[in-house]
């Protein structure tokens, strides 16, 4: 096996929960090096608090592709 990274990419719109899990298994838990590249779409209004939930320190590249219509009203 070569020493290449494994690419993986992910969608995400505001399950970043599950974000943060992918990307935890990925990152810590196997020996393949893996290259994680996130596209977020959320909303310009609702970036700044989608994102402050994400692991950054796990990913590798991260694209916001807003879309005007993925707004979501978040809870307290």
């Amino acid at each position: 096996m070569t020493n290449k990274p494994i690419h993986v990419v992910l969608s995400v719109s505001w399950r970043v929960e599950c974000l943060n899990l992918y990307l935890d298994i990925l990152k810590n838990n196997f020996k393949a090096q893996y290259c994680i590249h996130v596209f977020i779409n959320v909303s310009e209004n609702d970036y700044e608090r989608v994102i402050n939930r994400v692991d950054l320190s796990l990913l590798d590249t991260l694209i916001h592709l807003p879309d005007p219509e993925c707004d979501f009203l978040f809870q307290k």
